[in-house]
């Protein structure tokens, strides 16, 4: 059936025209550009396994370029090497020439110079050979890591790592064939003297000040003169509105130049005044004491009693009671009393024998010793006192003197008695012409002692109190009475202190920060009525020790500079073997290292050398001098001493000269160095030939590495030479075009182009046929 509404002959070869073209376009497109996968639509799988293959290629190609220039870099470090080698095989021949017991000290000298010569040419070598900027010989580069691979981690290192090749780092350091053999050290700090270290905040020094066993605040250190004391140095500090000053040594003090700052440690022995703060409550528990501070052994009864004085009483075992002067102290800072005996026993009346007693206690009025039969002496107990006798003391009182323990002691008469008895007796019967016995009415004198206290002294019974309590005010100082030394009571405040040796001392503050010590002495009194006690400190002495804190106060102290040789604030001056004087030569070279600049000295060697300080193995310090352009090492003995720190060697720590500030304020420090005209030479190292061998060797190590790493690198360059042609092929494989089966692509969409057109022409024809069918 004809329809002119649907060509379905026409739609039909329109689609097919459509593919042919299709085909017709890849085939062209993959003739064209020569590859078969010109987008991942073509082979979204071989576009991706073609692209990394590309990654590998161009990768290893210039991994290829990397390791060609670390065979540069090797190769410039190697041809270095060679010219460093060569200079020490001269090196090395110059020495076993100097080393010639034949040639003078002159020649070795000449030798030297050249070695010097190519020991600089070997610094300078390894110093500015370089590669691209990156040093090579100096041990600055470290690792050098070559990519030699496509990807991560695939590098080989070139070891140009620390110490390099520098004469230090050969072990070459002041290489010298000829001399004594010795080491030397650097030195960049001296000791000596500083002046006018600043203590205290208003200056501009920055000082640390360091107090060891004081404490309360305000703290000074203070110095004390002749006129005002003994003490000397002290430091003052204040607890609370109270002063208390320490004794102390002059403090240890140094200042470093490197900080400028300086440190300062005061250390206090102990304090020279302690308060008497505290009074026990009973004075019945104070230690008793013998004159030499020793307890008493051999005391029953203790007691401190008063009188006219202050006594202390000491009653042996066997009854016999001593009494002594006393002094009472009150120990400062603590709670205790003390009671110590004063010299030796206080002495009795003067004992006289009588025979007789007049108004005796018993209340007779007269007995005559020779009127009795028989007369008894009893201690208070009953008991019989051997060889008693009775005696009166040039008081007045009646005593019976007896011996107790091979000593004469008195017991106090107490009762008198008369008492009868019969005794038989012997006698001559005339009746019986012979001897006879018979009973005799006889009349006995009994003395009774009036206790069992016997006295080998003074006897203060009834006459003296006993003291057990202390004045009743809680705080001592409030029942202090002070007496200046015109006797009457001070107007100014005052304590009572107590210096070390237990000394009492009054204080006296007479202005605001100005106090008077005076030596006193410390007694308990019994007021009129008996029974309150008054403590009386009373001045022993007119001339007050003085205490001023602010007139006493030491601004700076003197100590030990430890100097940093520093240009920054150290000053130099030099005086060279030839008498010659340079000032202000002190310099910091490029290094950081300091040196002495003597342009002008003159010696053998040129016209200038540089200077520097060097310690010897025995703590001598020397001055090492190289001169000349050919930089002979010659050492100088100097006028330093490490060992006992004599060095000429001045710190003005705070800026002052002569006590006057110099203008820019800093500290100052001026180190004044001898020259010897004695040369010394040291034969550095004590192996030379040894020490150049190592050296030689080390160089060596170092070629041999970098001729292994250039095998290394050209291993690398022809492996990835032959893996890129390998990798270029698969690509190839995966990635081009194969144009045999192109072109025979191409013509058959040719074709079926060509007769798509022609049928879709003749289709497009069909619907004309309707046309015959209406005629």
């Amino acid at each position: 059936m004809a329809s002119i509404n649907t060509n379905l002959l026409s739609l039909t070869g329109q689609a097919n025209l459509g593919r042919s073209q299709l085909l017709l376009a890849t085939a062209m497109e993959r003739l064209s550009s020569g590859l078969r996968v010109n987008s991942a639509k073509d082979d979204a799988a071989g576009q991706a396994i073609g692209n990394r293959l590309t990654s590998q290629i161009t990768g290893r190609a210039m991994a290829q370029r990397n390791a060609n220039d670390g065979v540069s870099m090797a190769q410039t470090a190697h041809g270095a090497l060679d010219q460093i080698n060569d200079k020490l095989q001269r090196i090395r021949e110059l020495t076993v020439q100097g080393l010639n017991g034949s040639l003078t000290l002159r020649d070795t000298d000449t030798i030297q110079a050249e070695i010097n010569m190519n020991l600089r040419e070997i610094d300078r070598l390894a110093a500015t050979v370089d590669y691209n900027g990156i040093p090579l010989l100096s041990g600055k580069a470290g690792t050098v890591n070559l990519q030699v691979g496509a990807n991560d981690r695939e590098t080989l290192g070139i070891d140009l790592n620390p110490p390099g090749f520098s004469v230090d780092s050969l072990g070459l350091t002041d290489f010298t064939i000829a001399g004594i053999e010795g080491e030397v050290t650097p030195r960049n700090t001296l000791l000596g003297p500083a002046h006018h270290i600043h203590l205290y905040a208003e200056t501009n020094a920055q000082t640390t000040i360091t107090y060891h066993g004081v404490t309360g605040t305000s703290r000074a250190f203070m110095q004390q003169p002749s006129v005002d004391g003994s003490y000397g140095w002290y430091v003052s500090a204040m607890l609370g509105d109270d002063p208390v000053f320490y004794n102390t040594g002059y403090p240890l003090a140094t200042h470093y130049t490197a900080t400028d700052t300086s440190v300062v440690s005061i250390t206090s022995t102990g304090r020279i005044y302690e308060i008497v703060d505290n009074i026990p409550a009973q004075l019945a528990t104070a230690s008793f004491t013998d004159a030499f501070y020793d307890p008493f052994a051999d005391g029953a009864t203790r007691q401190l009693q008063q009188h006219d004085g202050n006594y202390v009483v000491r009653e042996t075992q066997n009854g016999v009671v001593r009494y002594y002067e006393a002094a009472i102290s009150f120990v400062a800072g603590g709670s205790g009393v003390q009671v110590r005996q004063l010299g030796a026993e206080l002495a009795g009346p003067v004992y006289s024998t009588t025979s007789e007693i007049v108004d005796h206690p018993n209340g007779g009025d007269y007995h005559d010793l020779d009127s009795f039969d028989d007369i008894r002496f009893l201690r208070s107990n009953g008991a019989t006192l051997p060889d008693g006798e009775l005696v009166q003391s040039s008081n007045g009182g009646y005593y019976l003197q007896a011996e107790v323990n091979g000593e004469t002691a008195y017991h106090r008469l107490g009762s008198v008695t008369t008492e009868d008895y019969t005794e038989s007796e012997s006698y001559w019967d005339e009746d019986l012409e012979d001897w006879s016995t018979r009973l005799v009415d006889k009349e006995r004198l009994v003395l009774h002692a009036e206790c069992a206290t016997a006295f080998t002294g003074l006897d203060l019974t009834g006459q003296a109190t006993n003291v057990n309590s202390t004045p009743s005010v809680a705080t001592p100082q409030e029942d202090l009475r002070f007496l200046n030394p015109d006797g009457e009571l001070f107007d100014e405040p005052a304590r009572l202190m107590q210096r070390s040796d237990g000394q009492y001392v009054i204080e006296a503050k007479m202005a605001e920060g100005v106090y008077h010590y005076f030596d006193a002495s410390v007694s308990v009194g019994l007021e009129s009525n008996g029974d309150t006690h008054s403590i009386w400190a009373v001045t022993t002495n007119s001339t007050p020790t003085i205490f001023d804190i602010e007139a006493h106060r030491v601004p700076t102290v003197h100590g030990t500079s430890v100097v940093t040789i520093d240009p920054r604030n150290v000053t130099v001056n030099y005086t060279d073997s030839n008498g010659d004087t340079f000032s202000d030569v002190l310099r910091q070279g490029a290094d950081g290292n300091y040196y002495f600049n003597l342009p002008n000295s003159l010696s053998s060697y040129g016209s200038f050398k540089i200077a520097s300080l060097v310690d010897t193995e025995d703590n001598q310090v020397l001055i090492k001098t190289i001169n000349g352009t050919n930089e002979v090492i010659i050492y100088h003995p100097s006028n330093l001493t490490a060992a006992l720190n004599l060095v000429s060697v001045e710190t003005d720590a705070n800026g002052f000269d002569n006590g006057e500030q110099v203008a820019d304020g800093a500290p100052h420090t001026i180190i004044n160095i001898t020259e010897s005209e004695q040369e010394i030479r040291l034969k550095t190292p004590s192996n030379p030939l040894a020490a150049l061998d190592q050296a030689i060797s080390f160089v060596d190590s170092k070629r041999s590495h970098l001729g292994a790493m250039e095998n290394r690198l050209g291993s690398v360059i022809e492996s990835h030479e032959t893996t890129n042609i390998n990798l270029s092929a698969a690509r190839s494989r995966i990635m081009g075009t194969d144009y045999a089966v192109e072109v025979a692509n191409m013509t058959k969409a040719q074709i079926l182009q060509q007769a798509g057109t022609s049928m879709l022409a003749q289709a497009n024809q069909v619907p004309q046929s309707v046309l015959s069918l209406l005629g």
